[in-house]
This record gives C-alpha cells, sequence and structure tokens, in this order.
C-alpha cells in the first residue's frame, strides 16, 4: 500500500478561530500581522461616519501574516495563493444593510445612520451608481503526510 498524504486546504475565514486563539495567548504579536488591509476599501471607507477605521476590521485581526503563520504552526509547511476579486455594487440599500448587520453600524444611533446613508448616496452619486469593490481573499495549502 502506498503512502497516504492528507491535504487540507483552509480558506482564509476558516483559519480565525485558531489565530484568534494564538493572539490571545500573545503567540503572535500585533505587530507582526499584515493584513490585506485593501479588502472593500471602497464600502468600509464609508464607515467612518460610525468612527470606524476605513479598512476591514477582519483584515486588522486576521490578516494574511497571521494565517499562514498559524498554519505554519500545525502543518510545517504552507503555501499561499491570492484570489483577487471584485464586486460590482448597484444597489446603496444593499451596501447599508451588510454595513449596519454588525457592530459599530449595528446599534448606531439615528444621527449616524442618516450621515450613513448620505456617505453611501454621495458615493454612488460620484460613481456613476454603481461602486467597484476590491476583494483580497488567500487560500493557504498545507500538507501534512501520515
Amino acid at each position: 500500500m502506498s503512502e497516504i498524504s492528507f491535504e487540507r486546504v483552509i480558506f482564509f475565514a476558516a483559519t480565525k478561530n485558531k489565530m484568534a486563539a494564538d493572539l490571545a495567548s500573545a503567540s503572535i504579536e500585533p505587530t507582526d500581522l499584515k493584513p490585506a488591509a485593501g479588502n472593500m476599501r471602497e464600502i468600509y471607507a464609508l464607515t467612518i461616519v460610525f468612527g470606524s477605521a476605513p479598512y476591514d476590521p477582519a483584515a486588522e485581526a486576521f490578516g494574511y501574516d497571521a494565517a499562514e503563520r498559524s498554519m505554519r504552526s500545525q502543518f510545517g509547511n504552507v503555501a499561499m495563493s491570492q484570489h483577487p476579486a471584485s464586486l460590482r455594487i448597484t444597489e446603496p440599500e444593499d451596501v447599508f444593510l451588510a454595513l449596519t448587520s454588525y457592530p459599530p453600524g449595528h446599534g448606531a444611533g439615528e444621527p449616524q445612520l442618516t450621515r450613513f446613508r448620505q456617505a453611501i448616496a454621495d458615493a454612488f452619486s460620484q460613481r456613476s451608481g454603481v461602486l467597484e469593490v476590491r476583494k483580497e481573499t488567500a487560500l493557504f495549502l498545507s500538507r501534512k503526510t501520515a
């Protein structure tokens, strides 16, 4: 019988729980993180009306370096492959609903929500009714042989 190898394909989002544990135990220093801060920046920039930074908050906490380090600690090897994509958003309400479904948009007061709706309307108006949003996604592949 031939040697069996197990391939593990773990998407970026699937590594978040392990990385959160690593961060909590301080085995990964936050200063070491280099997030995919450009991920959907065009819509996250609108959240400054809530006092948020203009980038994907998940990318700050769970950047590519942290994902790679977490995978390497579990499997000893890892290859990362970036898969850029884009969204073409034509409905302002889609942006509003998405970014108010979790904090800080969720729970924001009426004055902030009004300013947020206006920021969204302005963004769509400046871009002829369409938001082209860049996504940054990575695939991490590790192989552990039996």
